[in-house]
């Protein structure tokens, strides 16, 4: 699977979530709730862990564990890779500023060979995908700095539960007045807008891939021809019309997705 996702830790957990839930009744459904323009941000964005948990698309559930103590810190480790094994995804939140988004996505631990598999978003922007020993990991991520000494995390699990799902399934185009403001930002909100649609189209597309239902249809498909190649042919200019034939693009499959459901 393509590393196309590269907004954030937080949103790598939202694309494997999807990814996931691909054979699940709801999961079309499920994507069309994860884009909305953020008034505060100022840009079209993904919806946060927090607002799908809110919603009750997920349930979360807040750990800490102490770390005074080498068996303390294993202790901690151990008791996240039972939670990993149980089909949780792991967000570690972070005391000092080491990375630029102040979490960690943890994707698994081995604690055979006491190594954690890991994504972290660096001050220059890039999404990395690790895998450490423990000690690195720690020496890393861990300081002194931290007085409570404690290892803090969420722990998110998708609700299995389909009828729930589709009683607090919401989808929502972006609206005139959302693009409005969204198209009279500056060059940067408009690229950032623009990379998560795109990032959001490949994802849609993934899971179709996966449900062995991605057909381009130009008459009656959730995906047609214009689509792929708006959103897969990025142009170097004229950001502003780009980005309003994305939002367009981006409400009519949408609407297709709610027909169709």
């Amino acid at each position: 699977m393509n590393d196309y996702i590269t907004s954030s830790p937080e949103k790598s957990i939202i694309k494997k979530i999807c990814c996931d839930i691909c054979d699940k009744e709801t999961s079309i459904q499920y994507l069309a709730t994860l884009v909305r323009y953020d008034k505060k941000k100022k840009k079209i964005c993904f919806a946060s862990l927090k607002e799908l948990w809110k919603t009750g698309l997920l349930i979360k559930k807040y750990v800490e564990y102490p770390y005074n103590t080498e068996k303390q810190l294993e202790n901690g480790f151990a008791e996240i890779a039972f939670y990993l094994k149980r089909g949780g995804y792991i967000v570690h939140f972070l005391d000092v500023n080491v990375v630029s988004d102040d979490i960690v996505y943890i994707k698994d631990i081995f604690m055979d060979s006491r190594e954690i598999q890991f994504v972290s978003k660096g001050f220059s922007g890039d999404i990395v995908e690790e895998r450490a020993s423990i000690e690195q990991y720690c020496n890393r991520f861990l300081t002194s700095e931290n007085k409570r000494l404690k290892l803090r995390f969420d722990v998110y699990c998708y609700i299995e539960e389909s009828q729930i799902c589709k009683r607090r399934i919401v989808s929502k185009k972006i609206g005139f007045r959302d693009e409005v403001l969204c198209l009279s930002r500056r060059k940067k909100f408009l690229g950032d807008s623009r990379q998560v649609l795109c990032e959001w189209f490949q994802l849609l597309t993934n899971v179709l891939e996966q449900r062995q239902e991605f057909v381009i249809d130009d008459d009656n498909g959730i995906i047609d021809s214009r689509d792929m190649e708006l959103f897969l042919k990025i142009p170097n200019q004229n950001r502003k019309k780009y980005l309003h034939h994305l939002i367009k693009r981006y409400n009519r499959i949408i609407q297709r997705i709610g027909q169709l459901s």
